[in-house]
């Protein structure tokens, strides 16, 4: 840029900004060799971190069990998405993932399960989150294959696209590298991404989020404020995506937008005699009226198809539910104080991190003292790049709207305040280099410069340090391999048995809300570890509240599985959720049903707590017609061998009164193995005015040491009703069986 150039803007007032900006910068040039060289250097720091990341995830998270409920939601729904893809299309698969497109259940299944258990709904319910993480992250799956560490992709693809797109910006702002690889540094620094919760390792829109956020900011630095409508319409877009990521962005970017332009307006009022700054100021409300119409097309039909979903966890739970104030006196808050400062001390304890923050106090008071005694000089006639007070303003805004509205719900989590990070470096960043006037076309002196290189080096240097220290240190994960596996192994039962009778959605009952016990652990393993897609439900754990004994042993009841645990009470003082207490106080109930009516299948040692799956037994049957009878040509009783060698005694029946046959009905069954009849199995037939029954006795020796087995069950004599069966003539017996019950042999 010649000095001439220069000379010509510097009689423009600041509000000329345009008209400075086509003299001093002109038309892009071809990107010189120090450009070349500097993004060369940030390629191969991202090279770097991504090897570093792989290398992370494979020795600490993508073998073991995916941590915290919020991850299992985003990873089930994911592996759902990706299913979809591949029986439905692209474009079909990814519709019913968002909800757009709906699916009538499948036809029923010619097995019987007793107990019989409802179809599960095959559409996902409506995500109040958001709903691009686990499409986008079925994409993926399409391309490189499903799996764990394909799912922590994405997330260090937007982190790195938001490193790309800071660097390129601030360089855009300022013209030094010095200063870009400042913000690099920061960021590399940032213990956000390495968090076990929200962090680079668990898969949730928390990070995603973050670095979303902070692009928008950086392309509406670029479009100088809306000042150019490209990059503003750029801008809107990106909104809209993080909006699709997570809907709550969308009341961030509603009051951002609303108070940017609200200062605006009351900008152009100000200087409304000005027709130069005038006409500037009507370029930013065009630009902001394109970037917010962009993000309504967009993300307003998002929002409004998902807005049930959105009003039940937002408005019904965090905002008028009873369990917010429970979660509040978890996270410790006690009063207005604690509440104030909460969100502010995570921002600097967990993801902006002591050094960044520290290191940003020395930067500013370096540009301080640089501007006191530069500032004579520093030439002061050359226009910025941009208005630097409607650039702080905005930016303000980004940082200061989140935090309102975050300290506002009484229902708060740390994880949540990463996204406070992007907008406090924007701040940092425009603060110091409106101090040193260090921006594009402007000259700073010498001892300013190599300031800020050796600034940048010592930043940029702890960063990549701070990478390799946090990337190599070992997760309690992997430090607890060895029961985390023996876990595993217990949901491997649940796998099989679950594959033999023919179950895809098993209710399972846990009695705590530890997040390694929870259904959504069994179904992302049985994915990654069997390529089996099931959907289990919750029983008894989806509350924080109380339950009574009764309550609880009602959910028991009904579930197919169990996981109980036994571990410590919590200290004197230390906070414990009132489902968990009351579990306590009924836990020997608890334990004396599932002693009593279901079968141990094994037990695991994990942290802090031994765990003991129980499981009911399932029987499977098969040849009932399809008007629901049993006939006298028989039925196939199925179920795994260890069900019957437990409680040999198995009684089916049905509770629809039939009639009284006119002479006994005989049973006869046999163990059947491979299509040839086994030993048989002693039964006997019973009808009374409640309905119809069939009881089994096997003999455990007879059994097969695994698996399952399979009994051909038929009758001799008399239909149950003579009179329906001379006109039906198929030998009806019973109506299709509804319960079971198992016991052990009489001695």
């Amino acid at each position: 840029m010649s000095h001439d150039r220069l000379e010509n803007s510097a009689t423009l007032l600041p509000g000329d900004l345009e008209p400075a900006l086509e003299m001093a910068i002109g038309k892009p040039r071809a990107a010189p060799r120090h450009n070349l060289i500097g993004w060369g250097f940030v390629t191969l720091l991202l090279l770097v971190q991504f090897l570093l990341f792989r290398q992370c995830a494979l020795r600490e998270v993508t073998w073991s069990y995916p941590p915290f409920h919020d991850q299992l939601q985003y990873l089930g729904r994911a592996y759902d998405a990706y299913e979809r893809i591949l029986n439905h299309g692209l474009f079909g698969g990814l519709s019913e993932a968002a909800g757009f497109r709906h699916v009538d259940p499948p036809p029923p299944s010619d097995l019987l399960l007793i107990p019989p258990h409802p179809a599960a709904d095959p559409n996902l319910p409506l995500s109040a989150n958001g709903t691009f993480l686990h499409t986008q992250a079925a994409v993926l799956f399409f391309l490189i294959g499903p799996s764990r560490l394909s799912a922590l992709s994405l997330c260090f693809m937007y982190l790195a696209l938001f490193q790309c797109v800071v660097v390129a910006t601030i360089l855009w702002l300022t013209g030094r590298w010095s200063i870009a690889f400042i913000a690099l540094g920061w960021l590399l620094s940032s213990p956000s991404q390495f968090d076990a919760t929200g962090g680079i390792i668990d898969f949730r829109i928390d990070l995603t989020a973050m670095c979303l956020y902070g692009i928008f900011i950086c392309l509406v630095i670029r479009s100088r404020v809306f000042s150019d409508w490209r990059w503003s319409a750029l801008a809107g877009f990106c909104g809209s995506i993080l909006i699709g990521f997570r809907f709550i962005a969308s009341v961030y970017l509603a009051a951002v937008m609303s108070l940017v332009m609200l200062f605006l307006l009351i900008e152009l009022a100000w200087f409304f005699r000005k027709p130069v700054k005038r006409s500037a100021i009507f370029r930013q409300l065009i630009g902001a009226s394109i970037a917010c119409a962009i993000i309504l097309l967009l993300a307003g039909p998002l929002i409004l198809h998902h807005y049930p979903a959105i009003h039940s966890y937002y408005i019904a739970n965090h905002m008028a539910g009873q369990d917010r104030a429970i979660r509040a006196r978890g996270q410790g808050i006690r009063d207005l104080w604690t509440s104030l400062r909460y969100y502010p001390d995570s921002l600097y304890e967990f993801h902006a991190g002591p050094f960044f923050c520290k290191s940003a106090a020395l930067l500013i008071l370096f540009a301080i003292v640089a501007w006191v005694v530069s500032r004579r000089s520093i030439s002061r006639r050359v226009a910025a790049p941009i208005d630097f007070v409607s650039a702080a303003v905005f930016v303000g805004c980004c940082l200061l709207v989140p935090f309102v509205l975050l300290s506002s719900d009484q229902d708060k989590t740390p994880v949540v305040a990463d996204i406070m990070v992007g907008p406090f470096l924007w701040l940092i960043i425009l603060g110091a280099a409106y101090l040193m006037h260090a921006y594009r076309g402007a000259g700073i002196p010498r001892p300013i410069k190599w300031g800020l290189v050796v600034f940048a080096s010592i930043i940029l240097f702890a960063g990549m340090l701070t990478q390799f220290m946090q990337y190599a240190q070992p997760t309690v994960m992997s430090r607890n391999r060895e029961s985390i596996e023996s876990l595993e192994r217990l949901y491997d039962k649940i796998d099989d048995q679950c594959h033999d009778a023919g179950l895809t959605n098993p209710l399972i009952a846990c009695d705590t809300l530890a997040d390694y016990v929870a259904p959504g652990v069994f179904q992302v393993l049985n994915y990654e570890r069997h390529g089996r897609l099931l959907t289990p439900v919750e029983c008894m754990c989806s509350t924080i509240d109380a339950m009574t004994p009764d309550e609880m042993l009602g959910q028991l009841r009904i579930a197919d599985f169990v996981l109980l645990s036994d571990h410590a009470p919590p200290f004197p003082g230390d906070f414990e959720y009132p489902f968990e207490t009351s579990v306590r106080a009924a836990k020997p109930q608890l334990l004396a049903y599932c002693k009593e009516n279901l079968i141990e299948q094994g037990r695991a040692r994990l942290f802090d707590r031994d765990i003991t799956l129980y499981a009911r037994p399932v029987l499977t049957i098969d040849g009932v017609t399809a008007d629901g009878w049993v006939v006298r040509d028989g039925i196939t009783v199925s179920a795994l061998a260890q069900f019957f060698r437990s409680r040999p005694v198995v009684r089916f029946s049905s509770e629809i009164f039939s009639g009284i046959p006119d002479r006994p009905v005989k049973v006869v069954a046999h163990l059947v193995s491979e299509g040839h009849e086994g030993a048989e199995v002693p039964g006997v037939f019973a009808v009374d005015t409640v309905g119809c029954s069939v009881t089994l006795t096997f003999n455990p020796a007879d059994l097969p040491a695994s698996g399952t087995a399979h009994v051909r069950v038929s009758f001799v004599g008399a239909a149950v009703n003579p009179k329906l069966d001379a006109q039906d003539g198929r030998g009806l017996i019973m109506r299709a069986p509804t319960s079971t019950s198992w016991s052990r042999l009489s001695h």
